[in-house]
Order: structure tokens, then sequence, then C-alpha cells
């Protein structure tokens, strides 16, 4: 059984911003297995940042306990760890940032370096192991390069090597990707994952995008005003979201919304036949093996026409969507609905008068 690496139980974080309090974090309570990948998603404001800093001991709850590693570090919003023990733990977690944070004057080389002076290592050992960990982000021919001569994308693996640096158990991603292209997005985002295999470091995403989770995330909580909203494996939330805004960052995230969009705008939807139905339907695990489509030609004498669909997997396991028209008499489509329905396949009515 695989054990915590970090657990919150009841924080609450409480500010005083003038005469007005503010709840940055309120009642959170949230477990992270050593070796998960782990995102948190929200949009601004939603104290997402709150937690990474709660994580790291940046900042103080107002209430609650926090266990990092075997370590108690807080309890009843007491910090328990101070100074040395503090700095200790600190090392254990590694941080990347959205802005890199890198020394402009230093080499790729000199970054890495930088961040093992405080290691009980010799110059020549410090050198040797920055090199190894350049190489491992795939940086070996960018060594002697300043950070004004590299790529977002290589800037953030250099920041990556950095992170890794002193061995850490956790590696921290705050937004590192919200400032990269979609293409050195996927990148980084598969160079985490080939990390997370090789060395088991566990790893929080934290981040206002879907999408990045769905790629490489075993585990998601969403986030809302302070609170945890919904949490489930990666599967779970894109099968089966239980809360509006989960809803809506799925439906960004796959693209389902936009789709639909665009398919409401044409003028044949907009004047659909009184025997004609526009409906999506939403496949996950062995649901998306059957043969729906032949099945409800063949059973029910519906004609379907697709007009999008998409279909991905997630932790080994497909989650699908089809946007399609439903042609047929209105007993007939009553029973096709109806079939529909018992194959456990979701099904959403989005124009037509058949229900």
């Amino acid at each position: 059984m695989t054990e915590p690496i970090i657990e919150l139980n009841n924080i609450t974080v409480h500010f005083q911003n003038g005469s007005k309090a503010v709840d940055a974090v309120k009642n959170v309570n949230l477990s992270i297995d050593r070796g998960d990948v782990f995102g948190i998603v929200g949009y601004s404001g939603a104290g997402k940042s709150t937690i990474v800093r709660l994580i790291n001991l940046l900042h103080q709850p107002s209430s609650g306990d926090i266990k990092v590693g075997s370590l108690q570090t807080v309890k009843n919003g007491q910090v328990l760890v101070k100074g040395k023990k503090l700095r200790k733990l600190r090392q254990k977690i590694g941080m990347i940032f959205q802005h890199f944070n890198l020394l402009e004057q230093s080499t790729v080389l000199g970054n890495v370096v930088f961040a093992l002076k405080h290691a009980s290592l010799s110059k020549a050992d410090r050198i040797a192991k920055a090199k190894k960990l350049i190489k491992q982000v795939g940086l070996a021919d960018r060594i002697d390069n300043y950070p004004s001569q590299l790529s977002g994308g290589q800037k953030q693996r250099v920041a990556i090597a950095r992170a890794l640096a002193n061995d850490p158990e956790i590696l921290i991603s705050d937004e590192a990707t919200s400032a990269l292209d979609p293409k050195t997005t996927k990148q980084i985002l598969a160079l985490l994952a080939d990390l997370n295999r090789q060395t088991g470091v566990t790893i929080v995403l934290i981040t206002h995008e879907m999408q990045v989770v769905k790629n490489i995330a075993n585990h998601v909580a969403v986030m809302k005003d302070g609170e945890i909203i919904e949490q489930n494996s990666t599967f779970q939330i894109f099968a089966d979201p239980q809360k509006p805004l989960t809803k809506e960052f799925i439906e960004t995230a796959s693209g389902n919304k936009e789709a639909l969009e665009k398919i409401l705008q044409q003028p044949a939807i907009q004047h659909l036949q009184a025997d004609e139905l526009l409906v999506e339907l939403g496949f996950s695990g062995k649901s998306t093996d059957e043969p729906l489509i032949s099945s409800l030609a063949k059973n029910y004498d519906v004609t379907v026409n697709i007009l999008y669909g998409n279909i991905e997997t997630i932790e080994n396991a497909s989650i699908g969507t089809l946007i399609v028209i439903l042609s047929a008499s209105a007993g007939k489509l009553s029973k096709a609905l109806e079939a529909i329905r018992k194959e456990k396949i979701k099904l959403q009515i989005i124009k037509g008068a058949a229900q």
C-alpha cells in the first residue's frame, strides 16, 4: 500500500485585509501518495498557490495539520519545524515556476551548480552532478549557454535540472507550462512524466489548465474560492465530473465545448426536422468498444449523422464524445434513446423535441 507523502487535514488560511476578512483556503483536506503525479486545478484566486506555500512552509495556516514525508510540520495551525530542520525539509521539495527564475549572468551549468552550493560535495562532484542533470533534461549541448541564448522550453528544462539538484522527494510545478506554446508544453510534461517514472519523485502540478493534468496526472483536485470542490482519479474526473466548474474545465480541455458552439451555428442545426435530434453521447471505459452506431441503424432503423467525434486515452482507459443527429420516427427514436441509456452511455439531448 502506497503511503501519503503530503497530508493536509482541515487546513484553513485566514487573512485580514484591512477591515475585510479573507479565507484564502477553507477547511482543505488533501492526501498525495508517494510517487504520484497529482494535479491541483483552479482559476486565479482559487487558493492553489497558497497550498504550495503551505506544503513548503512559506506560509503558516490559521488552523489544521500538515505532514510532509514522515515529518509532522504543522499541528493545530502551529509550525513545528524551524531553523536547520526547516531548511532540510525545503531541500526535499523542488520548485519550478512559470517564469523560470534563472540567473541571467550564469550559464546553464552555473545555474544548476548554484543550486548545489550548500550540498556536502566537493566542487568537482557538484559540477559532475550538475552535468548529469543537464544531460538528463536533454540540454547537454547547451551547457555553456546563457539564459538569453535559450528558448522558453530550454529555460524550463534548466529550471527542472536545478530543482532536481538536491534529490527532492517532491517536485512542485507552479504553473510551469503557462508561458510555453502547446508543443513545448507537451515536451516539458513528457519530461516530467519520464522523471517521475525514472526517479519516483512525487510531482504536484499547480495549474489553471485541465489539459496539463490530463496528459500526465494520476489524480486531480479541483479548487474554487479556497475550497477543494472535487477530487478523484484523473480518469474518473474526466469520465464523470460532478461539479459545474469541473465540467467546464473538461469541456475546454477536450475541445468539445468549442465544437458544439460551431455546430449550433450551422443553419441545418438551427432548423432541425421534426424527426431529428441533436444529441451528445459520452463514452468511457468498456462502453467505447460497443458498436453503438451500427446497432442503432440495424435494430431501430435510426440514421446517425456524425458531426463531431473525440476519443482520448487517460490512465490507459478510453473516454470519448460524439455529437450526432439521430433521425427516425418518434416511436423508433424513443426506443433508440432508451437503448442508449441502458448501455450506460451518457446521453444529452441538445436540440429537438423527442425525450
